[in-house]
């Protein structure tokens, strides 16, 4: 019996003492941060040609669990994880690069470490990257003003470099192209880069274009010396696949009865980018009096910004009106695109009463 309870008794003592015994728990989750995308960023975002342009990357992460096929990281406080970026570009084709410069941040390689001719530069991830869910790098500039010509930036990113291995470590990278398109509204008549995605979702859209000037309006009519006249310029549009934009100039002259000529002067339409009349298939301007937007196929028409005013003088036998589109404000972008119409004075008699 007493070797009964003594059996009971070392046994309790035994699960007793195991419940006491603190077993260490370990929170693991597998996975942690990876490279979900990169962004090529320039600065100015909207560039011509001639410019130059700043160029800089935003590296996205993201948290990711129990992906094994994935690169992943993870970061504690005042840790730091090494990585290296390296901008091929300006691609002006596959035998033609205008070298990035690199003026940023001192890099965690030297100066000179490249791979291809363009440079690899190093640099840390911190945890406060990590949960802002992104990074940003500038300090790479064009070498010269860019010209109109279609360029592409690649981007290669290394999350687990390896110095003097430039192809080693873990790889990703990005492609961005700039597409060349003339626009009137660009600095000097120059041309303006779009970017490539962007250009294919516009050709997705359908533009209109002014194949040619139908008439010019005015009210009222007939009318006479010292009226203001409204005009209205009447054009014949054509569907297009491209945006466009042109300038639309005009004159308006006055013939006397000597023969000489003046012209009335108006605030718009002239000469200068300041105050032309844009003619354009792309919406934009809301507003502004300035811009003609070309929105449907066949007839469209525009109201002059300004009334004109014919001057009193009974010496005036003729008036004319003479309306151009111009694809740039130099003679050598003319666009044939030209209408004039002319109006003459006439005495009408009435019978005596």
């Amino acid at each position: 019996m007493k070797r009964t309870w003594l059996m009971c008794f070392v046994f309790l003592f035994s699960v007793l003492s195991f419940s006491q015994l603190k077993v260490p728990l370990t929170h693991v989750v597998p996975g942690g941060f990876t490279v979900s995308s990169i962004e090529i960023l320039t600065n100015p975002e909207k560039f011509y040609g001639q410019s130059i342009i700043n160029v800089g990357v935003r590296i996205n992460f993201m948290r990711v669990i129990g992906q094994a096929a994935t690169y992943s990281f993870d970061l504690k406080e005042n840790e730091t994880k090494l990585m290296s970026i390296r901008l091929i570009g300006l691609k002006l084709s596959e035998t033609e690069t205008n070298t990035l410069i690199y003026y940023g941040p001192t890099s965690a390689f030297p100066s000179n470490y490249q791979y291809g001719g363009f440079q690899i530069v190093g640099f840390y991830v911190t945890k406060a990257d990590l949960d802002t869910g992104y990074k940003e790098i500038w300090g790479w500039r064009v070498s010269y003003p860019l010209a109109c010509r279609n360029f592409s930036i690649i981007a290669d990113l290394d999350m687990d470099p390896v110095y003097n291995q430039p192809t080693a470590g873990v790889h990703k990278g990005a492609r961005v192209d700039w597409v060349s398109v003339q626009r009137v509204t660009a600095p000097m008549q120059s041309c303006e880069f779009v970017r490539k995605d962007q250009v294919s979702q516009q050709q997705t859209q359908q533009y209109f274009q002014v194949e040619r000037i139908l008439d010019v309006l005015v009210e009222p009519e007939p009318f006479e010396l010292g009226q203001q006249l409204k005009i209205i310029v009447v054009a014949d549009s054509k569907p297009q696949t491209n945006p466009w934009d042109q300038y639309l100039v005009y004159w308006i002259n006055v013939k006397y009865q000597n023969g000489q000529t003046s012209s009335i002067p108006h605030s718009f339409g002239n000469f200068d980018p300041n105050s032309a009349i844009i003619v354009t298939s792309t919406p934009r301007g809301a507003g502004d009096v300035r811009y003609f937007v070309v929105n449907q196929a066949g007839s469209v028409s525009y109201v002059l910004p300004e009334a004109i005013k014919i001057p009193f003088n009974s010496s005036i036998v003729e008036v004319e009106i003479k309306v151009q589109l111009w694809a740039g404000l130099d003679v050598d972008r003319f666009s044939p695109h030209d209408f004039t119409k002319r109006w003459v004075a006439k005495i009408v008699f009435v019978p005596v009463r």
